[in-house]
């Protein structure tokens, strides 16, 4: 919050020459950066944590883009953070992102609904040499994007950048409109969707006008004359393509989030059966050490469980009184 209010670091008088100069750069651009983490699920397990509260409403906040956004805390004081445009790049694994995914909070909310959840559309990608490319991106990356650098008007903080003027050609509200009316009414009503990507339908809108003035930007920048960006029908056009690959995503990442959520409360369910023993490894007995699982869905692993093998039922012996017998169950011996 600091750095995106463009606040001084603790001990600036200590920094070297290089150092401060580089963040004095930074702070031109102090609420337009890049979040960069390899475990997306860290952020997520902190942000529930006293010091983080308030941290995803923010991370939305800065997502809208919104012109002004003040927090006050009592270390702090009054934090202003002024034209927030904040872009967050960040990997994790199915399983660790399984206890997420699986929060209807985060959904309902609209965390997830505000990414584009990236998933690969195979299971097993076939197999590639790896090559020696130099380690970094190329030129046909760094040149289009040194080109909008240098034409976009430059900020020298805290004076506010002027803002470039965003216009759309003829067909694009048209079309726009209609894609707005297949997402948001006309596959919504699909009784099969999942609840949890209604907001990611809804979403979808904002991302394709985004991506398109992305792609109108490159373009103006390359370009000549003083007019502003342009969205044209072929910005939009693949605007659209784009984020139609990314809501196929999105309902593979609800998937594998739920077979990556069966795989951990699986593994719980054999340890669980494994530490009870055969003598007390029943339903009930396991329901009662994780009762953080409905009977239902415990019945589901089990059965899961037996069928791969991992877990094996005991021959169970009538009751005392004849009654029904008591199902137990086993890690198998080796």
């Amino acid at each position: 919050m600091a750095d995106l209010a463009g606040l001084p670091p603790s001990r600036l008088d200590n920094m070297s020459e290089g150092e401060r100069e580089r963040w004095e750069q930074e702070r031109n651009f102090s609420a337009q950066r890049a979040l960069i983490l390899d475990e997306a699920s860290g952020l997520l397990a902190s942000a529930g944590r006293d010091y983080n509260a308030g941290l995803i409403e923010s991370l939305m906040r800065f997502y809208d883009c919104g012109p002004l956004y003040t927090r006050s805390t009592k270390s702090q004081g009054r934090v202003t953070v002024s034209n927030a445009y904040l872009n967050a790049l960040m990997a994790s694994t199915p399983r660790a992102m399984a206890p997420h995914l699986g929060s209807e909070r985060l959904w309902a909310m609209g965390y997830f609904p505000r990414h584009a959840l990236l998933t690969p559309e195979v299971d097993c990608p076939e197999w590639a040499e790896p090559t020696n490319d130099g380690g970094g991106p190329g030129n046909d990356v760094i040149w289009p994007l040194s080109q909008l650098y240098t034409r976009l008007p430059k900020p020298t903080w805290p004076e506010p950048v002027t803002s470039q003027p965003v216009l759309l050609a003829p067909g694009v509200m048209d079309l726009w409109t209609t894609y707005c009316r297949a997402l948001s009414y006309g596959l919504l009503r699909d009784t099969g969707l999942d609840e949890r990507l209604f907001g990611t339908y809804g979403r979808m809108l904002t991302q394709a006008i985004k991506v398109a003035t992305i792609l109108a930007a490159f373009d103006w920048s390359s370009g000549g004359g003083n007019g502003g960006v342009t969205i044209g029908l072929p910005h939009l056009h693949r605007a659209i393509a784009i984020c139609e690959t990314w809501r196929a995503s999105a309902h593979r990442t609800i998937e594998g989030g739920a077979i990556a959520e069966d795989n951990v409360k699986l593994t719980r369910v054999i340890r669980q059966v494994g530490r009870l023993g055969p003598d007390r490894a029943t339903l009930r007995e396991l329901g009662k050490s994780m009762q953080d699982i409905p009977r239902k869905d415990l019945e589901r692993l089990l059965e899961l469980a037996l069928a791969s093998e991992e877990v094996v039922a005991v021959a169970a012996s009538p009751g005392p009184k004849g009654g029904r017998p008591t199902q137990k169950y086993r890690l198998p011996i080796e």
